[in-house]
C-alpha cells in the first residue's frame, strides 16, 4: 500500500513537471527557488538522507526528526515525498549549468557562449555529488519506475530542452546551420561527457578530469566545425567545412 502511494505521488509530481515543461516552448525552463529558510532546511536534511540511504529507505518521520516540526509542515511545502525529492533534485542541479544561462550568454558570441556552457557543465556533471545522485536514481528506479522520469525532467531533460532552444535561436540568427537540433544537442553533450560520466559511475575513474578546459575547447571546436556559418560574401553564407585530416 505504501509503495503504491509513493508511486502515485511520483506520477503526480512528474505530471505536474511535464505540464510546466510544455507551457511555453519558446522559453527556457526555470528551476523553482525555495522561498523560506525552513524549506531550505527541509531540503538539505532530505538531501543528506536520500544520498546516504536511498529514496525508498528514507521515511518522512526521519526527515522530521532532522529538521523539527511535523510532517504537516513538510506536506504543506512539498505536498509529498516525491515533491520533496523533486526539490532535492532542483537544489542539486542548480549547482550545474542551469540553462537560465541561455539568457546569461545571449550577449556572447556563439563560440564563447558554448565554451562557457561546456566548461561549467563538464565540471559539475563530473563532480562527486552529481555522480552520487545518478547512482541513487539508478539504484531505485526498478522499485520506483517514475523516479527516473522525475529526475530526467528536472535534470538532463530540462538541460537538453533549454540548450536546444538556444541552438534554435542561433539558427534563426544565422550563426549556426543545423538540420536536426536534437541530434546536434546529443552530439554536444555526448562528446562532452558521455564516456567520462560512465567511467565515473562505474568507479573506473575518480574526480573531475584535470583537463576540463582542454576537453571543453575540443568539443566546442568540433561543434563549430560542424554547424557554424561563415559568410564567404554577404550574399551567400556557407556552413564551415570540417578541416581535412
Amino acid at each position: 500500500m505504501v509503495g503504491a502511494q509513493n508511486k502515485n505521488s511520483i506520477q503526480m509530481a512528474t505530471h505536474a513537471t511535464t505540464k510546466a515543461s510544455v507551457a511555453r516552448e519558446d522559453a527556457p525552463i526555470r528551476r523553482t527557488r525555495l522561498a523560506t529558510d525552513k524549506s531550505r532546511a527541509i531540503v538539505r536534511a532530505a538531501r543528506k538522507l536520500f544520498l546516504k540511504k536511498g529514496y525508498g529507505a528514507v521515511s518522512m518521520n526521519e526527515i522530521v526528526k532532522r529538521v523539527g516540526g511535523s510532517k504537516t509542515t513538510i506536506y504543506s511545502r512539498f505536498r509529498d515525498k516525491a515533491g520533496l525529492f523533486a526539490a532535492v533534485i532542483d537544489e542539486l542541479l542548480s549547482e550545474t549549468v542551469d540553462f537560465n544561462l541561455v539568457m546569461d550568454v545571449s550577449n556572447l558570441e556563439v563560440r564563447a557562449a558554448l565554451l562557457q556552457v561546456a566548461r561549467q557543465h563538464l565540471e559539475v556533471v563530473m563532480s562527486d555529488l552529481y555522480i552520487r545522485l545518478i547512482r541513487l536514481v539508478a539504484a531505485e528506479v526498478d522499485r520506483f519506475p517514475d523516479l527516473g522520469r522525475l529526475f530526467w525532467e528536472h535534470g538532463p531533460g530540462r538541460t537538453y530542452i533549454n540548450f536546444s532552444l538556444y541552438l534554435r535561436q542561433q539558427v534563426r540568427a544565422g550563426t549556426l546551420s543545423i538540420d536536426d537540433v536534437g541530434l546536434a544537442t546529443d552530439f554536444f553533450f555526448g562528446a562532452l561527457h558521455h564516456r567520462r560520466v560512465l567511467a565515473r559511475i562505474y568507479g573506473v575513474e575518480v574526480g573531475i578530469p584535470p583537463n576540463c578546459d582542454h576537453i571543453a575547447h575540443g568539443v566546442v571546436e568540433e561543434f563549430m566545425r560542424s554547424y557554424a556559418v561563415v559568410a564567404r560574401d554577404s550574399a551567400q553564407p556557407q556552413r564551415l567545412r570540417a578541416r581535412s585530416v
